[in-house]
């Protein structure tokens, strides 16, 4: 069961996420911003807790100072725990499709602890 959920939530990002920009092995350019899923419609951005709602801000701020500038603009590493909570997958699901909004280009997805 516990693997059905991964590959559910793998599958979520996968189905919509961008193709990478960098060739193979290689970090995209721009600033990596580092998100891990946490319970109750929380997200923790670069060692930060926050609401959902703050993450979206900071993002777009974040997005707006790299205007015109495509080397400084972020790109997210999201990191979902291991074992998968409930909302973790809608969660996903929201932090992928602001981050878009906002005007990230490259999100990976990653297990923590991989």
């Amino acid at each position: 069961m516990r693997r059905f959920a991964i590959a559910g939530l793998l599958g979520a990002f996968a189905a919509c996420s961008s193709a990478p920009s960098s060739p193979a092995g290689e970090s995209p350019s721009g600033r990596e911003l580092v998100v891990r899923l946490l319970p109750a419609e929380q997200v923790e951005l670069d060692g930060r807790a926050m609401t959902f709602e703050s993450f979206v801000y900071e993002l777009r701020v974040a997005c707006r100072a790299a205007a015109g500038d495509p080397s400084r603009r972020p790109w997210l590493r999201v990191l979902a725990p291991r074992e998968q909570r409930t909302g973790d997958e809608e969660l996903a699901r929201k932090v992928r499709r602001a981050a878009y909004d906002a005007g990230v280009q490259h999100i990976e997805l990653a297990m923590e602890g991989a």
